[in-house]
């Protein structure tokens, strides 16, 4: 047991997928997830579904009875670090289990990343973007659809184009610059640690999440596996962004915005 409290049952092998919105989470954890000995659950401490008493884990869920239901809400609020450490106790068959932590949760739930980052056996994905204006584009497509996640065999319509706030992209920028270093600071200093970014993720989705298995030493092969999710937007940067010229005059700003060739995701 670490310090803070958390384990898992030593013959698992514990996941941790960190980064923040729109970086191809959902793509990993769903896609190794059809793996028979893999459960990964999502956003345990994501403040909305927090407001909204949503546990974002079906195989946890579906086994509570009532009343165990109202005191794992109740202890979420109230110790994020035990309730973690109970779900983690009531998912305990698979030999693969973890779940998603990002910037945002972190900041809210200092423990939660405190207790997670002093576990040595643990095992982090970190998931990045290069194009952080598209990713922007992208949360912003998804918290007014209230769609974040499509199916794979699904083909979207493209969305009308958008105006984005000037002040709230450039904000953004560098809440996910802070957020990945802080995170890279707490947890990177461990045997099993790697960075993924999400246009190699969309690009090379099979080729990419065996990488992201042989250097977290995960026993699963990505071959056989059906990927999870498609793209929300398949139509190009110019078109989806009303004011894009805003963002390409920003020579400082170049290294977030890199290809705009590339289409949302």
């Amino acid at each position: 047991m670490t310090r803070a409290g958390i384990r898992w049952e030593t013959s698992q092998v514990p996941l941790l997928i960190v980064g923040c919105e729109r970086t191809g989470s959902n793509l990993v954890r769903h896609t190794l997830g059809y793996a028979d000995h893999v459960d990964i659950g999502g956003e345990l401490l994501n403040l909305a579904e927090i407001e909204q008493d949503r546990i974002d884990w079906n195989t946890l869920t579906d086994s509570l009875r009532a009343e165990e239901w109202s005191e794992l809400l109740r202890l979420r609020r109230a110790e994020p670090v035990g309730f973690l450490q109970q779900c983690l106790d009531r998912v305990a068959s698979p030999k693969i289990i973890g779940f998603k932590l990002f910037y945002g949760h972190a900041k809210a739930y200092p423990d939660a990343l405190r207790a997670l980052s002093e576990m040595e056996e643990l095992r982090v994905l970190h998931l990045r973007r290069r194009n952080l204006l598209l990713r922007h584009l992208s949360n912003e497509r998804a918290e007014r659809s209230g769609t974040w996640y499509v199916p794979r065999r699904t083909t979207p319509e493209p969305p009308a184009p958008i105006h984005l706030d000037f002040r709230r992209v450039i904000d953004d920028f560098l809440d996910v610059d802070e957020g990945y270093k802080h995170f890279r600071l707490c947890l990177s200093e461990r045997e099993y640690y790697t960075e993924v970014f999400y246009e190699d993720l969309a690009a090379n989705p099979h080729e990419t999440l065996q990488h992201i298995c042989d250097q977290l030493d995960l026993e699963i092969d990505v071959a056989g596996l059906q990927i999870a999710s498609a793209r929300m937007g398949g139509d190009s940067i110019h078109d989806a962004i009303e004011n894009l010229d805003d963002f390409m005059v920003l020579v400082e700003w170049a290294s977030f915005v890199t290809d705009t060739t590339e289409t949302p995701g």
